[in-house]
């Protein structure tokens, strides 16, 4: 126990060291450098090779932590002869073109150091080569083999194979989620200054994305700040059991909920849902610690929200916000379908469901452009057939019993790390309603619950061996 207790206060230590100083000047060199390619056409074309410079000649761990930082930016994006580049996106290019550097220099002429981990390969090997045989079924295979490349393998190595090779430490574990925390407290931050910005009398008042330097870095959809805090509020709570100072932890509580009434804020259907299954969980795990006073609590709670339900209820009954969001989907829905019956096993190919919808007059002519769907699996069993469907399905259903064994296994000793998982469950669950799960705010989180067992596996050993 003294042994964990040192560890701790060198954990918290660690906040009033040197990384944060390092990392906080990065990040400010990043936006500076980020907006000034804007306007600089040079610059621009200069960017991608000063971040690889610049990551290269960090230590890694200082990468990932922009990484976590930056996960938000998807729509801060930068264009290339027609290309379009988030700046997270950029900055996941950069740092893992240095970490793939140096890890062949070392395959060469330093294998005693040389490792390389591929997680979830396993479960994720079958997925991949299901898309990549519907490239076959589609008109222009070399579209789908991009979008393969751009999104589904992106997302593997930049969010999942990175990220579990460069954490070997339990302070790099806690500093990459306190640098998401940061990310996710600004988020909330912007999205409820944009409430003093709307009309209360005549508009839907929540919360909405900000602009910064007149455009919208996180995207012009609630929906954006919704799946940003989902994980930021459970990844809060973890940090919060890193640290031992009283008030630092009280603070973190106060973000958590801070956090969490934005994301409610934003009236999402989505995040709510989110959130529901979260605290369900919770419920179930940890009943047996709950007093009749808290369960009392809750209920009063529920009985204080219930104004919020009710606006809730009543946005979700106007057509022209609830009414008419739910009929796009099944619009959508549909025309999967109708699709998916043409060729079941396969599909139509990787990245062609956004090119059926352009194809649907009835669509067009009710909603104009052709939007991404609504719905992962209404986009994948277009895509990639029941194959597709059912071995990602193996790579969630796997990667969740891994994690439950985890919990069960670790979660009472450890107790930062249940909340890790409940963020993954949020955002899966999330973006099961939205668009993609090729997508970093997606994986990152899956790779920190990674990173944190084995993390815990190596303590427990050197607990078993000290025992010795």
């Amino acid at each position: 126990m003294k042994a964990l207790v040192k560890n701790n206060n060198q954990i918290e230590n660690s906040i009033k060291t040197g990384w944060w100083f390092g990392f906080f000047w990065l990040a400010i060199f990043i936006i500076a450098i980020s907006v000034l390619a804007l306007n600089f056409d040079i610059l621009r074309l200069a960017l991608p090779f000063v971040f690889f410079l610049i990551f290269l000649v960090i230590p890694e761990e200082y990468g990932l932590y922009v990484l976590a930082f930056f996960l938000p930016t998807i729509n801060w994006n930068f264009y290339y002869h027609g290309l379009e580049i988030p700046l997270i996106d950029l900055l996941g290019l950069a740092i893992f073109s240095a970490f793939a550097l140096k890890k062949v220099y070392a395959r060469f002429f330093d294998r005693k150091n040389f490792n390389l981990r591929l997680p979830l390969f396993i479960l994720f090997l079958p997925f991949l080569a299901v898309t990549l045989i519907s490239v076959f079924s589609t008109a222009i295979p070399k579209d789908s083999l991009w979008y393969i490349l751009r999104w589904i393998l992106f997302f593997y190595f930049v969010y999942l194979v990175l990220p579990v090779n460069i954490v070997k430490r339990s302070d790099v574990l806690k500093n990459s989620i306190a640098c998401l925390v940061f990310g996710g407290m600004i988020v909330a931050i912007g999205g409820f200054l944009t409430i003093f910005s709307q009309d209360w009398n005549y508009e839907f008042v929540g919360i909405m994305p900000f602009s910064l330097f007149g455009f919208f870095p996180l995207g012009s959809n609630h929906n954006l700040i919704a799946e940003t805090l989902v994980v930021s509020v459970a990844f809060t709570q973890s940090l919060k059991y890193w640290l031992t100072s009283l008030r630092t932890r009280r603070f973190l509580d106060v973000l958590t909920v801070f956090q969490f009434l934005v994301a409610i804020g934003t009236f999402s259907r989505a995040v709510w849902i989110a959130f529901g299954v979260m605290i369900i969980i919770c419920l179930i795990v940890y009943r047996r610690r709950i007093s009749r006073t808290a369960w009392v609590g809750l209920f009063l709670i529920s009985l204080l929200a219930s104004p919020i339900f009710l606006y809730m209820y009543k946005l979700q009954s106007e057509y022209s916000i609830g009414g008419s969001s739910t009929e796009n989907r099944l619009i959508m829905t549909e025309i999967a379908w109708d699709n998916f019956l043409d060729k079941p096993l396969f599909g139509q190919g990787s990245g062609t469901f956004i090119n059926f919808i352009g194809d649907s007059i009835r669509f067009t002519a009710k909603y104009g452009a052709p939007l991404d769907s609504h719905g992962v699996w209404q986009k994948m069993i277009l895509e990639n057939g029941l194959f597709g469907v059912f071995t990602f399905a193996l790579i969630i259903g796997g990667m969740f019993i891994f994690f439950a064994r985890a919990w069960v296994k670790y979660g009472a000793r450890y107790p930062w790390f249940p909340p890790l998982i409940l963020g993954v469950v949020g955002i899966m669950v999330m973006e099961f309603f939205n668009t993609s799960y090729y997508k970093g705010k997606l994986w990152l989180p899956v790779a920190f619950c990674l990173v944190a067992i084995n993390i815990i596996r190596m303590k427990e050993k050197q607990r078993k061996y000290a025992k010795k």
